[in-house]
């Protein structure tokens, strides 16, 4: 069958989702996972096309539990735009490593359910502080996620986004290699280019 990278004017509806293994970011798994989204009569970005970015600064800070994983990133949007990526769940579907059933930016319980498992995994979890739109963080896996966003000065919206993950030691290396395509796919997203989470 043909293939065509142009626009598309077809009815069809949206190709199914294909997942990645969280933390397996290598071209050559990309490049066997092709998926277009071309129904939106404009193409935004194609599977085939996309390409992780280059690794960000990240730090490890050893704990005698967890560890701490530290990841910055720069994303051209204002931090409101930022907010709603990170707490509404019809945008955590298009790059978060687990769906939630109700909006983070309250404090309180949620379940957040793991992408991507072998068994249904669900963590019952805690928004512990939700100050739009500045910090988030909450519990998942019995680990604790926090997000902090800083406006830039720049001629463009610009906001400084830091993850900081208390995670087990034995998996530092996949996490950092996970959260780096998370904020990856997460920053096309923003930025109006969305290529589905990778995430698995």
């Amino acid at each position: 069958r043909r293939r065509s990278d142009s626009a598309s004017t077809s009815r069809a509806g949206p190709p199914s989702r294909q997942w990645l293994a969280w933390g397996t970011a290598s071209s050559k798994v990309l490049q066997h996972c092709g998926e277009r989204r071309t129904w939106t009569m404009l193409v935004l970005m194609t599977r085939d096309a996309y390409r992780p970015g280059k690794a960000h600064a990240a730090t490890v800070t050893k704990g005698q539990g967890l560890w701490e994983l530290v990841l910055t990133r720069e994303v051209p949007c204002v931090p409101t735009r930022l907010w709603d990526a990170l707490t509404q769940p019809s945008q955590l579907r298009e790059w978060a490593p687990f769906d939630a059933d109700r909006d983070l930016g309250m404090v309180g319980p949620v379940e957040l359910s793991t992408v991507g498992t072998p068994r249904p995994q669900v963590s019952r979890s805690t928004v512990r502080t939700a100050t739009a739109p500045r910090e988030l963080v909450y519990t998942w896996n019995d680990q604790q996620v926090g997000w902090t966003l800083e406006p830039q000065e720049a001629t463009t919206p610009l906001t400084r986004l830091t993850l900081t993950h208390s995670i087990d030691q034995r998996f530092v290396a996949m996490g950092a290699a996970g959260w780096h395509l998370c904020l990856d796919v997460l920053a096309h997203f923003v930025d109006e280019k969305p290529i589905g989470r990778i995430v698995g």
